[in-house]
């Protein structure tokens, strides 16, 4: 019965001890490593590709006029 006591306990506290060790880990921070953002986007020639969202940069916004001579200026290159 004794040893049996003993396993037990000896369980709990090696348990407890684990959960302390990954408690004080994670208190101290090592560091996350971050997955990349990506973005899918397509190209001109219409294919889907993903870029890293730091390898984009922002703009602002676009004018529907923008967008339309776009539109047709590839429509007429594809003729």
């Amino acid at each position: 019965m004794k040893e049996q006591e003993k396993s037990r306990r000896s369980f709990i506290f090696k348990t407890i001890g684990a959960g302390a060790a990954v408690a004080v880990a994670g208190w101290f921070g090592f560091k996350r490593v971050k997955k990349n953002e990506t973005v899918k986007m397509l190209t001109q020639d219409g294919r889907l590709v993903e870029i890293d969202k730091s390898a984009i940069r922002s703009c602002g916004k676009i004018s529907e006029e923008d967008i339309h001579t776009w539109v047709n200026n590839k429509h007429s290159k594809t003729k």
